[in-house]
């Protein structure tokens, strides 16, 4: 084996080297970026859960809010079914109030002709 023969063996061994090492970082930035993808889809499998228990909530949100709307439309047509009543009953007090004084102004009418006659009764006999 002559010196040329040596020496390039040294170069193949060089490039082996540098090439082992090369090799050596890419596996380790192969294993980072796997590690890191092994974490992004355990956040996308979170977010996911998230997400579904969020539409979860959003559904039951709805339901209860329907119900409540419902509720609610019923204590609006209680309360509307009272204020008609009650305008019913204020409409027919108003109504007894006016006859009550109509009478009261006929019966005060009607005593006070009859006073007028006893009175005039009274002074024509004190007359005669």
């Amino acid at each position: 084996m002559g010196v040329s023969e040596i020496a390039g063996g040294g170069e193949f061994m060089d490039l082996a080297t540098t090439q082992a090492r090369e090799l050596g970082e890419l596996q380790g930035q192969v294993k980072v970026l796997q590690e890191r993808l092994a974490a992004a889809d355990a956040v996308e499998e979170h977010l996911h859960i998230e997400l579904d228990a969020a539409r979860a909530e959003a559904a039951d949100a709805r339901a209860e809010l329907k119900e409540c709307q419902a509720r609610s439309e019923t204590r609006i047509e209680e309360w509307r079914a009272r204020l008609e009543d009650m305008g019913a009953r204020l409409t027919a007090a108003e109504a007894a109030q006016r006859q009550a004084e109509d009478e009261r102004a006929t019966v005060i009418a009607a005593l006070g002709r009859r006073g007028r006659r006893q009175l005039d009764r009274s002074q024509a006999a004190a007359a005669e």
